[in-house]
């Protein structure tokens, strides 16, 4: 495969090889805010829930005390180098049981850190205002403030946020009407939550549904961030296709609020099928995902290569050309996902029947990829409510590694409908830190992780 042209080559050449033109029905038409205007001050970076070798995530009461109570949900900052969780509070003496507590949330949300501030982004299921709400835990950890009540939840699942010196970004995507969507780029200000429009793309597909209905859907989701540009890719899925047929990936430039589209990467090798019941279904030998940091996953399961290719540059790094090899009695799924200064690499082999029915074959396998090494990860973890499969790594800082290692299980007693005793089976998972170094040596010797208040 060629090396692809950098950055600013790629403004101006079309791409070829594995980059090819998409056509310009392909390409919606994307609608520039009225007056071109500069948004934010500061180097923009994408946020993640981990920084200076803390972790930050929800917990229910019921995932510490193995009890079938949901209890109390709380905001937990995870030291990875001391092995402990506490709640992300300084109030003295606070009971951490109402909403006077910063680390206090009323469901389950999705946390960023930018510097010494924590956001959370939470659903609020409200019956007819399904939406989200956006909160902002000082730094010193003493007071949650609201910073938008009611964000709209629309068709794209919200896991990214980015951030400058002046604002937070997110994206949302609304169905305007049957067969159409229109995503909207915001910037949100983190002194006091104004949101505006930055950006709209207009009459994306929105898939078989309507009269009006199309055959793919489309949607944009955010990739990256550098200088004071947000890169995005454009996922591509035609409603007769498992897998995207293209990703288009751009740049979104703060500077003057205009877009640009700059590559697609078109799948290769279409596999056909027809179930029983008549439907047709496709899949793909190569294709191509986005990952996070800039990077699109290139899978080819004809020649057995993993890779990623960073968008920014063109270089191409190859995980490993030893995948196995489609065929018309097998195939192979392959995921790639940023781990530290590596990547994750897990394979799962499917047997195909005649039908275009696949039933996993075994216990999908896990390496670890850096410095141009692949180890694999024997690790594994057992359920009886879910088999065996691979422990689930969350996160690497300083050489020590945060993960779901296994399952607590047992059982509380619960009622029947007829006032009778019985025992009810509960499997909650447990956390824990490991150096990375005994991960790749094959250690399962996970210290556990402590909760404290």
């Amino acid at each position: 495969m060629k090396k692809l042209l950098p950055l600013a080559a790629a403004l101006t050449f079309t791409l070829t090889a594995c980059a090819a033109p998409a056509s310009s029905a392909a390409v919606p038409t994307a609608t520039e805010a009225t007056e071109l205007q500069a948004v934010g001050s500061g180097e923009v970076h994408i946020l993640t829930p981990h920084r200076d070798g803390m972790y930050y995530q929800t917990f229910q009461q019921c995932e510490i005390d193995h009890t079938d109570q949901i209890g109390r949900i709380l905001v937990y900052s995870i030291d990875e180098m001391t092995n402990t969780a506490r709640p992300a509070c300084n109030v003295l003496d606070c009971p951490h049981d109402s909403t006077a507590c910063p680390a206090w949330c009323d469901t389950s949300a999705a946390l960023f850190v930018d510097g010494d501030e924590l956001y959370l982004l939470a659903s609020v299921n409200e019956p007819e205002n399904y939406h989200y709400s956006l909160q902002k835990v000082n730094a010193e950890r003493t007071q949650q403030t609201t910073l938008v009540a009611d964000l709209p939840h629309g068709f794209v699942p919200i896991d990214t946020l980015a951030a400058d010196d002046e604002n937070l970004y997110w994206i949302d995507g609304q169905t305007s009407d049957a067969s159409h969507i229109e995503q909207i780029v915001y910037a949100i200000s983190k002194t006091d939550g104004t949101t505006r429009e930055i950006y709209r793309w207009q009459d994306l597909p929105a898939g078989p549904q309507g009269e009006d209905r199309t055959d793919t859907i489309s949607y944009y989701s955010f990739i990256g961030a550098a200088n004071r540009k947000l890169y995005l890719c454009r996922r591509d899925k035609p409603s007769d296709s498992s897998t995207c047929t293209q990703v288009t990936f751009g740049v979104l430039d703060l500077a003057d609020s205009s877009y640009t589209d700059l590559a697609t990467y078109k799948a290769e090798s279409r596999r056909e099928y027809t179930f029983k019941d008549g439907v047709s279904s496709a899949a793909y030998d190569h294709n191509y995902y986005p990952l996070a940091d800039c990077y699109l996953a290139d899978i080819n399961c004809q020649t057995g290569d993993a890779a990623v290719l960073n968008i920014l540059t063109g270089e191409r790094t190859l995980l490993t050309d030893s995948l196995p090899i489609n065929t018309q009695e097998q195939e192979t799924d392959c995921g790639i996902s940023r781990f530290g200064d590596g990547w994750l690499l897990q394979v799962s082999q499917w047997s195909l029947e005649d039908d275009g029915s696949r039933t996993i074959s075994g216990v999908p396998a896990v390496y670890y990829c850096a410095d141009g090494s692949m180890t694999e990860l024997p690790q594994k973890r057992h359920c009886s409510a879910r088999g065996t499969e691979p422990i689930r790594l969350m996160d690497v800082q300083n050489g020590v590694v945060l993960a779901v290692y296994d399952y607590w299980t047992g059982t509380v007693p619960e009622l029947d409908m007829d006032g009778e005793l019985l025992a009810q089976s509960l499997a909650w998972e447990l956390y824990g830190t490991i150096p990375l170094e005994d991960l790749l040596a094959g250690s399962s010797n996970f210290t556990p992780l402590q909760f404290f208040d």
